[in-house]
């Protein structure tokens, strides 16, 4: 997949290779970047998997307050665009956790139209994968580096088609320019050169600007995943969650956090994680999509099985 994987284990336990998606498509269609994260690995993965923060933290302005400028482009772009139809409008959606070979769905519901829910399947798998729902089989692993920081591995990957060289510089460098729907530009992070530290980070205040979070997003800082990098690491590097109060949209993050210390203890007493051994376990996708509202959720996830594990 563009990275070297390494094992650290017992040698007589080595499991096999997970077999990601984008282990199948040519080199020319996926893409491995890679930046530090100042703070711990859990709270990097909870970001990954959580749903409900991306109508706030990822949109501009325009779309927040449905301007007749965004409802203009929404319109030129067509129905086909779900996560710029749907995403916003509904401010408060529903959660749910289903339970994977793999880890768990994380799936959020929010209002579509008068009869239809819009749905978004992000994927967690043991122990620091998610997959967001963009449908091609890529995403992140949060890395432990120490206590304190971790690596953030992100795999772009398409299936229609190769990145053209350009498209490849531009992910690669991080350099995203921003349109008018983009809440400052996309996934990828620019690095200071020799380094994989982010130019926008936690010393320079993600080099904020109160002019763009005043007419273009809620933030002031470029690059979701500068974004999500600011709200992760501002909090203290270990947040002491005896501190906290969730909430009904944090249901994915306390069902993830239950399956970590139940196998955590699991493995203290020998009993390996099952996951590990299940290869075609990390064989999935994210995806997003529209259905009747009488339709359960179980009944979503097996009318989408080919698209998940296909």
């Amino acid at each position: 997949g563009g990275m070297i994987w390494a094992y650290l284990g017992p040698k007589d336990k080595v499991p096999p290779m997970p077999h990601f998606p984008y282990f199948d498509l040519p080199a020319n269609q996926r893409i491995a970047t890679k930046y530090l994260r100042e703070c711990n690995w859990l709270q990097s993965l909870e970001g990954g998997v959580d749903s409900v923060h991306t109508n706030f933290l990822h949109i501009t302005l325009s779309r927040w307050y449905n301007t007749p400028g965004y409802e203009q482009r929404l319109a030129a772009r067509g129905t086909d665009d779900l996560d710029l139809r749907y995403r916003s409008g509904d401010t408060a959606p529903r959660f749910f956790a289903h339970r994977t070979d793999g880890g768990f769905l994380v799936a959020s519901r929010r209002n579509a139209d008068d009869d239809q829910y819009y749905w978004r399947f992000n994927q967690y798998l043991v122990p620091f994968y998610s997959i967001p729902p963009r449908g091609a089989g890529g995403g992140h692993a949060f890395v432990p580096l120490d206590d304190y920081l971790s690596w953030s591995f992100n795999i772009s990957a398409r299936t229609d088609r190769a990145y053209t060289k350009e498209e490849m510089q531009t992910i690669k460098s991080g350099d995203i320019p921003t349109g008018p729907d983009d809440a400052g530009g996309l996934q990828n992070a620019e690095r200071i050169p020799g380094t994989y530290l982010t130019v926008r980070n936690k010393a320079n205040d993600f080099l904020i600007d109160r002019t763009m979070q005043k007419t273009h997003n809620f933030t002031g800082i470029v690059g979701t995943g500068n974004q999500d990098s600011m709200a992760q690491s501002s909090m203290p590097p270990i947040m002491d969650r005896t501190q906290e109060h969730l909430g009904i949209t944090d249901l994915g993050i306390i069902a993830i956090r239950r399956l970590l210390l139940k196998e955590v203890q699991e493995l203290e007493g020998g009993i390996e994680p099952p996951e590990a051994s299940d290869a075609e376990a990390y064989h999935i996708r994210g995806i997003h999509f529209v259905e009747d509202k009488e339709v359960t959720l179980a009944d979503a996830v097996e009318a989408r099985r080919e698209a998940m594990y296909g």
